[in-house]
């Protein structure tokens, strides 16, 4: 897992999925609120600001405008 430091830097980052599906809100974008365990996978997870989702961090990259 991240060290704590670079959680709280990833906090407000925006991310999409290379996969190209959408987040559950249905938006392509959506913006991290914190970090987590999944509990399905066992791996380190984002949560969003926009919906409750969580998905791992291995699966979204950093959205740059």
């Amino acid at each position: 897992m991240k060290h704590k430091a670079d959680v709280i830097l990833e906090i407000g980052k925006k991310v999409y999925k290379p996969s190209g599906k959408p987040f559950k809100s249905g938006e392509k974008v959506n913006t991290i609120k914190g970090m987590t365990i999944n509990p399905h996978t066992d791996e380190p997870a984002y949560t969003f600001l926009e919906d409750e989702s969580i998905v791992d961090a291995r699966s979204v990259e950093e959205f740059i405008q």
